[in-house]
């Protein structure tokens, strides 16, 4: 029985799950993630996010300190399931972002590879919907790319209405 308690008290007095900073960088172009923010800047443009609660854009502007054209708080998407409108601030949770060099692709070699900023999300506590946005800057780029992946592991249908990706 003591030694349960101790077991106990040691993973209690452990530090939460935290996600741990990341970040790459291809040339000119950075990508960073961690302490509830995320960014993307190769010298042309910069897009940062708050991931602290929920996930909203908090800057898109022309190089560094050009003009913000986010209203700081702007949700990332919005995406309505089953008739039901849901958000980067509303029904998804964030598991984790992460920064990282553009995997290679086979069809391109020779292309120059970029950085990326991955946000995971979920639906429902089993994770049975998830969701992957991937955004993409090269250096020397004067736009970021994105890409999304819904996931759906319940055996019930899931139907996509109306989606409006705000990026």
């Amino acid at each position: 029985m003591r030694r349960l308690v101790a077991a106990c008290v040691i993973v209690l007095a452990l530090p939460g799950t935290a996600a741990a900073a990341t970040s790459a960088r291809s040339g000119s172009a950075t990508a960073g993630a961690g302490g509830g923010t995320a960014e993307l800047s190769n010298g042309r443009i910069t897009r940062a996010w708050s991931t602290s609660d929920g996930v909203v854009t908090t800057t898109l502007r022309r190089g560094k300190k050009g003009r913000n054209w986010s209203s700081g708080h702007s949700p990332d998407f919005t995406l309505t399931l089953d008739s039901v409108p849901t958000s980067s601030v509303s029904g998804w949770t964030l598991t984790g972002v992460r920064a990282r060099q553009e995997p290679t692709d086979p069809a391109r070699p020779d292309r120059m590879r970029g950085v990326q900023l991955v946000f995971d999300y979920e639906l429902d506590p089993a994770g049975l919907i998830t969701l992957e946005r991937t955004y993409t800057l090269r250096s020397g780029a004067s736009a970021i790319g994105v890409s999304s992946v819904l996931h759906n592991g319940s055996p019930a249908p899931c139907a996509s209405g109306r989606t409006r990706w705000t990026s």
